[in-house]
């Protein structure tokens, strides 16, 4: 049984809405050319009490059932609570649950007008939170993203802080660093995608875009249609690789059989949920070599993990998900750099590294090719390799 007493730790304020409203019209406009510049006119950057609200989807409007992810994310800022307190500044943090939806959302924002609020955590789903980091784009507030990579959310809101990369530029970011790899001049790189699966479809055109803008064109597109003879496609005498974006299991283990009988040099690079598969065949994929970029990587040997794990059995006796340990680090990295560098730490926060139980943070500010600040994301990627005994983190 749930012990519900965690929402009382802190504050929860539900507020009472009749119906959802999903018919918001959430545009961008321009963003100005140094976004942060009012925070040099700061003469008192530093504040004794800093408010932190978190916005997230607790409870479904429609169904009225619990959200198990956003659940467990708040139960993490929950345990972080004993460390954030032995910081040097004091904290009030605010939960609202938006239920999921947009008129919810907006009128939690209207709540807001007249607190004096340091930092949103805004909802997991896009289009409540392309609300929220409207409203923190026309009133200077930073939002932090956790859970979703979309770029529509940050699109030209240099007020939005993302977690996670979206998987477009994530993997041609892995396209990038092979191309970039004097030692893999010479090799063949293919990425293979279902036809008829409209995400892996925008991949394939995204990477195609991406690879002729960068003026490499090494990569090759390899459509499944119904079966895929890889014999037929891997380039004999060179180190062939695979770019593989599929989740489905049993197609993952077709596609590692068929490409570890091939007798040439074969390194496969995939999707970060791979990681967390214990039916992905693993002597397959570390005799591919295989690889993952992730974002999310537990640190079992981390030296909060036990008292992590003691102070959320505190509050329920579910099993602790990975959602828990993500809440808990965006947490103490949320209230740890405005500790350190107060109001200001977006000018500064490209300085300081955080290391977490699941994430390494590393938060730049990523520009256009005129300059502009487009939004913050971090840049830390765990690279994972794959052994017989499972997956293991290759970089520090």
């Amino acid at each position: 049984m749930k012990n519900w007493v965690l929402y009382f730790l802190l504050m929860l304020t539900i507020p009472a809405v009749a119906q959802d409203d999903d018919d918001d019209d959430n545009g961008t406009g321009e963003v100005i050319a140094n976004p942060y510049a009012f925070l040099d006119e700061l003469k008192q950057d530093r504040k004794k009490v800093y408010n932190i609200v978190y916005i997230l989807p607790i409870r479904d409007i429609k169904t009225n059932a619990i959200q198990r992810d956003a659940l467990a994310y708040w139960e993490g800022v929950n345990v972080a609570m004993t460390k954030i307190k032995k910081l040097n500044a004091k904290f009030k943090i605010h939960v609202w649950d938006n239920q999921k939806s947009d008129s919810v959302t907006k009128s939690i924002l209207n709540q807001l007008e007249n607190m004096y609020v340091d930092a949103i955590v805004a909802p997991f789903h896009t289009k409540q939170a392309l609300i929220v980091a409207e409203y923190c784009k026309n009133n200077r507030i930073p939002m932090f993203l956790p859970q979703n990579p979309s770029d529509i959310i940050a699109k030209n809101n240099p007020f939005v802080f993302k977690l996670h990369t979206s998987k477009n530029r994530l993997f041609y970011d892995i396209y990038h660093s092979i191309t970039e790899n004097t030692a893999e001049k010479e090799s063949e790189i293919f990425y293979v995608y279902d036809n008829e699966n409209k995400f892996e479809r925008k991949m394939a055109n995204y990477l195609k875009y991406a690879s002729e803008k960068d003026g490499t064109n090494r990569i090759k597109f390899v459509p499944i249609v119904d079966s895929i003879n890889f014999s037929k496609v891997v380039e004999k005498g060179k180190k062939n690789i695979f770019l593989i974006t599929q989740y489905k299991e049993n197609q993952i283990n077709d596609f590692l059989a068929s490409l570890k009988s091939i007798d040439e040099v074969i390194q496969v690079y995939g999707h970060s949920s791979w990681a967390n598969s214990n039916k992905i065949n693993k002597e397959n994929l570390a005799a591919l070599n295989a690889n993952l970029h992730t974002d999310f990587f537990l640190r079992k040997n981390s030296s909060d993990m036990d008292d992590i794990k003691k102070r959320y059995f505190e509050l329920t006796t579910d099993d602790i998900p990975s959602e828990a340990f993500l809440g808990y680090d965006l947490a103490n990295y949320i209230t740890t750099v405005l500790d350190l560098y107060g109001k200001k730490f977006p000018i500064k926060i490209d300085k300081y590294t955080f290391k977490g139980t699941t994430t390494v943070i590393d938060m730049r500010p990523l520009y256009d090719a005129s300059g502009r600040l487009l939004f913050y994301e971090n840049t830390h990627k765990d690279i994972l390799k794959a052994f017989p005994e499972g997956w293991f983190k290759i970089n520090d």
